[in-house]
């Protein structure tokens, strides 16, 4: 660019130069936005974006987060190390042991009773990719697998970095390593793990919640919270075991994890596959910028690895196992969830990924048991618990609570407390913050909307996943209604229990559901509104509101489902004057029938697929707006995000004027800076004002608009978009609006000069 400005300074220059400088001015500007690109990556701030003219920000930022997170001493095996360079081979020689395998012989269990694979779902994992989905670089990395060659290295080989587990960490163990792997074989991981994820749910018990499609983490929390609550309310003593894994993923022993999916029916192609994506590994330690070492591992999974999260899961699974045959055969006895129904549900234990919680009687014999059990589980897999974080929970009170610790090995906790969700409030001072962009406000979400909203998806889940364990928990405690569609009324005080509150929202949710006919099991005529038939419409909504309908029920639903719908007149208890709707319901059912080989469904109203979804419900649930906002012209992609939030506060009159700071009782004189003429206001300033206004008819003029100025800044940019300017000036005239941003700064600049002055 300085070269054609030189030439530009002496010279015209000719049409030719002109298209030259052009491209040269258009990859000057690609090159300024991939250079804040980099330094805004390298700075990790998401709250601006580029073409806001950031470099700089950025480059500082990035330059903190290097002196943040530089490692200047650390302590390795209790002793400090304080140069770099011994820092370095301190990090690579404990790693290296770490993930060292002895030679030792392990024992396994072949009475594990794990889920076993069909042919079928064993045969789709190793399925060869469809014809569309093919690529040549999938091709060439499974004929890299095939071979095990000379690939291993390059493709396998990836980044060690530390990440801190908490803050003001010292010590090595208090750091996570995580893996950068190369992208080819991230690829590929992620192309298994897709696959390996489909079948997880038919493999993994429904007493792990973590990583399996279709569960959640909070499921477990849900079920620990209203276990502790039940063994409060019945007055029981019991106690909770909590076990942390030590190093994880880091001791995970392959030659067992490859016997267990043996065992779980895995093909020998996918085990192959996994053996060489877990077996092929090697390190290089990335410290303070530069890498360190080359070493290769021999057992763990690595953090960063799209693979790792299923395989851990699956050595879980053997846990899990061993934790069923203790139950079955006395050792362990778990607690008892029973309610109105009297028919109870028994838990065990819940794993949160590597975190267990396990569910037992206070006796110094059970403890004993599952430390015994642990001990075989470590000798097994190499996991070993880390007795230092875990920890036993007591609910109720428990007299023997320091001998149980004692035998067990690790400290004790009275308070069951700490392991229930808390609720926090967040007060926004600010009602309009809470408002969508398009009605005014700033975008932020309505917490107690949100909340309800989420709230909401709990009763969503108990309609339609019925096999989940969470749900059984909640209908042998609570008992549900007729249909199972919904559970029964929550009564007694709250205590620690989370299910009073979510059944409370059913209504919300229950206003807009509608349910489909199949074989009508499960659908009451006379209690659930909005049914309607798969095959064809059933219009007669308008009857549910008759009282004989409400007392037929279930007796209605009986005849229908069995084709009789003749029989419904000697049902009996249909007074003389209902006979005529009776009639009239009789003649629209006729020719209608159910299928007794479809179930009945619920479908969600706001939704065009017919399935729950939070922003669906918290979108129905945000109150209208009547009042017309401009969103267009003030979000508008053109504009700098400052100057958007600015004119928002403007249009909205947030800024403090002198108008509005009289308004809130202070004394001043009110005048405005600019033409010192008339009462200082934000529509004055910025439309009305003497210099306002030749800025305005400036603009005007080189668009060739003419155009009076509306009263107020609202006004100005709703009519905004009425004038035709032209395709080619329109992004011109839609950005028109930063004006006010420099006036209102001009403003601010000569008050502060002309104060000064004074």
């Amino acid at each position: 660019m300085m070269f054609w400005d030189s030439i530009e300074g002496d010279r015209v220059l000719t049409a030719e130069e002109q298209t030259l400088r052009k491209q040269a001015l258009e990859e000057y500007k690609t090159w300024v936005i991939m250079e804040e690109t980099s330094w805004r990556q390298k700075s990790r701030e998401l709250w601006l974006r580029e073409g806001d003219k950031n470099t700089g920000y950025f480059h500082k930022m990035a330059n903190a987060h290097k002196r943040v997170n530089s490692l200047v001493k650390i302590k390795i095996n209790g002793a400090w190390v304080l140069e770099e360079r011994d820092i370095k081979e301190g990090v690579v020689q404990a790693f290296h042991s770490l993930l060292s395998e002895t030679d030792e012989w392990r024992p396994r269990c072949n009475g594990l009773q794990v889920g076993v694979l069909e042919g079928e779902d064993a045969a789709l994992l190793e399925g060869s990719f469809f014809p569309r989905k093919r690529c040549l670089v999938l091709s060439r990395i499974s004929i890299g697998i095939k071979l095990l060659g000379k690939f291993v290295k390059s493709i396998n080989a990836s980044f060690m970095v530390l990440t801190p587990k908490k803050g003001g960490a010292e010590d090595l163990k208090d750091f996570r390593p995580i893996s950068l792997v190369g992208s080819l074989y991230k690829l590929l991981a992620k192309v298994l793990a897709n696959r390996l994820k489909k079948v997880m749910g038919k493999l993994v018990s429904k007493s792990q919640n973590a990583f399996v499609e279709g569960r959640q983490i909070l499921d477990a929390s849900l079920i620990a919270n209203e276990a502790i609550h039940s063994m409060q309310k019945s007055g029981g003593c019991d106690i909770l075991c909590k076990l942390d894994i030590e190093k994880a993923y880091d001791h995970v022993n392959w030659i067992f994890l490859l016997w267990l999916m043996e065992m779980m029916g895995f093909g020998a192609k996918w085990i192959s596959w996994i053996q060489w994506c877990i077996g092929t590994v090697s390190f290089s330690a990335l410290i303070n910028g530069t890498s360190s070492g080359f070493f290769q591992s021999f057992r763990g999974l690595r953090h960063g690895d799209p693979l790792s999260p299923y395989l851990f899961v699956i050595v879980m699974e053997a846990l899990s196992c061993l934790l069923k045959r203790a139950k079955e055969g006395g050792f362990l006895l778990g607690w008892q969830l029973s309610g109105r129904g009297g028919v109870g549900v028994e838990i065990t234990h819940l794993l949160f990924a590597d975190d267990t919680l396990v569910f037992c009687e206070p006796s110094i014999d059970q403890v004993s048991y599952l430390s015994w059990l642990l001990m075989w589980f470590e000798a097994m897999s190499g996991l070993k618990v880390n007795l230092d974080k875990s920890e036993i929970i007591v609910v109720g009170r428990v007299e023997n609570v320091e001998e149980v610790a004692l035998e067990f090995g690790c400290k004790n906790d009275l308070d069951p407390e700490h392991f229930v969700q808390h609720a926090y409030l967040l007060y926004v001072p600010v009602s309009d913050a809470k408002e969508h962009k398009r009605k005014g406000g700033l975008g932020a979400r309505n917490l107690a909307l949100l909340n309800k909203a989420l709230l909401c998806k709990w009763s969503w889940r108990f309609v339609v996943e019925r096999e989940a364990l969470w749900r059984q928990v909640i209908s042998a405690k609570y008992g549900e209604e007729e249909g199972g569609w919904r559970s029964c009324v929550v009564r007694g005080s709250y205590g620690v229990g989370l299910w009073k509150a979510i059944r409370r929202g059913w209504d919300v949710l229950g206003d807009n559901l509608v349910y489909s006919v199949g074989n009508g099991r499960r659908l009451d005529f006379g209690r659930t509104s909005g049914v309607e038939m798969i095959c064809c419409v059933l219009l007669f909504l308008p009857y549910l509101l008759y009282p004989w309908i409400r007392r037929l029920g279930w007796r209605m639903c009986g005849a229908i489902l069995e084709g009789e719908c003749g029989l419904l007149g000697s049902l009996g208890g249909i007074n003389d004057w209902e006979v005529i709707e009776v009639e009239c319901l009789l003649l629209r059912l006729q020719g209608r029938r159910v299928y007794s080989d479809v179930e009945d469904e619920v479908n969600w109203t706001k939704a065009k697929d017919g399935r729950f979804s939070v922003k669906s419900l918290y979108k129905a649930l945000e109150p209208e707006r009547r009042e017309e906002f401009p969103a267009s012209v003030i979000w508008n992609s053109l504009v700098p995000p400052r100057v958007s939030f600015l004119l928002g506060r403007l249009r909205g009159k947030k800024t403090l004027t002198l108008d509005r700071i009289q308004k809130r009782g202070f004394s001043l004189a009110n005048r405005c800076y600019l033409c010192l003429a008339e009462e200082e206001s934000i529509d004055h300033i910025l439309l009305h004002c003497g210099l306002a206004r030749s800025l305005w008819s400036l603009l005007f003029s080189l668009f060739g608009v003419s155009w009076v100025l509306p009263s107020s800044i609202r006004e100005t940019l709703l009519g905004w978009l009425g004038p035709c300017v032209g395709k080619e000036r329109k992004k011109v005239w839609l950005s028109a609006p930063c004006s006010f941003f420099g006036l209102f700064g001009r403003k601010e600049t000569v008050g502060r000069s002309k104060m000064k002055s004074n």
